[in-house]
């Protein structure tokens, strides 16, 4: 997106719009939210998503290393080790 952070929302809100119950959809929301909210440096708030996602995907290797990295950059890097070694 070249820097455009404010196009990151919008175009991850329509991936998450898209009619039916695909999960695709919905992770690509987690991640894209997440990855603007690293690099924003404020993860706090899409932790949450992270850990709801996780709770029905506890496999889904992307979203598990999101965390991780998620954690350790709030400054909680034993919980961010602990999620990276599961």
């Amino acid at each position: 997106l070249d820097g455009r952070f404010g196009d990151v929302a919008t175009l991850a809100a329509a991936a998450v719009a898209i009619p039916g119950d695909d999960r695709l959809g919905k992770d690509t929301f987690a991640i894209q939210m997440t990855k603007l909210a690293l690099e924003q440096g404020r993860p706090e708030p899409f932790r949450a998503a992270l850990v709801r996602s996780l709770d029905e995907q506890p496999d889904h290797a992307v979203l598990r290393s999101m965390l991780a990295l998620a954690d350790t950059e709030l400054g909680n890097a034993g919980d961010g080790r602990r999620q990276r070694d599961r």
